[in-house]
């Protein structure tokens, strides 16, 4: 039952943050009268979200983790085409 339990709340910090990262780097592309509004609603959302999940450490360093690993992978060029 133990090991279920932290599963779970691993997975919730996971799942949190693939969302945040998808929605952040979507979002992060708008602009307002060319004032970078998107930038600060995708950090809005990163510190929704961690503040939600800061109550269970594992679901913290699960969401932490994997929303880094995220980024970087989506950050990447490999066929000329960044998301960032």
């Amino acid at each position: 039952m133990g090991f279920l339990k932290s599963a779970r709340k691993l997975a919730l910090g996971v799942i949190s943050a693939l969302v945040v990262a998808v929605v952040g780097t979507i979002a992060h592309q708008t602009s307002l009268g060319g004032y970078p509004f998107g930038l600060f609603l995708a950090m809005f959302f990163v510190l929704l979200a961690s503040f939600q999940l800061r109550k269970n450490k594992l679901s913290a360093w699960g969401f932490a983790i994997a929303l880094g690993i995220a980024l970087f992978i989506i950050g990447q060029t490999w066929n000329q085409d960044a998301m960032i």
